[in-house]
């Protein structure tokens, strides 16, 4: 990768961090402040209601997991059967073939 391309790769990564902190940090404030929660007609969740909401984002979690190893591995499988589907001698040169 050229040094352009990391610079900016970089960027994406800090903007992404940023963001993704900035939502917690916003998450936490409308959840537990008192003020925000007056406004908004919110409550503090309970542990029972963290538990639940811990255990869905762990299942989303483990689901997009195994799919990207599903797709990873039929990849692989689609690819090593194209290999075994060549005739004989397809991978060598057309100069050697020629000989």
């Amino acid at each position: 990768m050229t040094p352009a391309g990391t610079e900016r790769l970089h960027r994406i990564r800090c903007r992404v961090k940023f963001t993704s902190e900035a939502c917690i940090v916003l998450q936490v404030w409308f959840t537990h402040a008192v003020p925000l929660q007056a406004i908004l007609s919110s409550t503090d969740l309970s542990a029972a209601e963290w538990l639940r909401v811990v255990a869905a984002g762990l299942f989303v979690f483990c689901m997009s997991e195994l799919e990207k190893a599903g797709l990873q591995f039929a990849r692989r499988w689609r690819s090593s059967m194209s290999v075994r589907r060549r005739e004989p001698g397809a991978a060598i040169s057309k100069h050697v073939r020629a000989r």
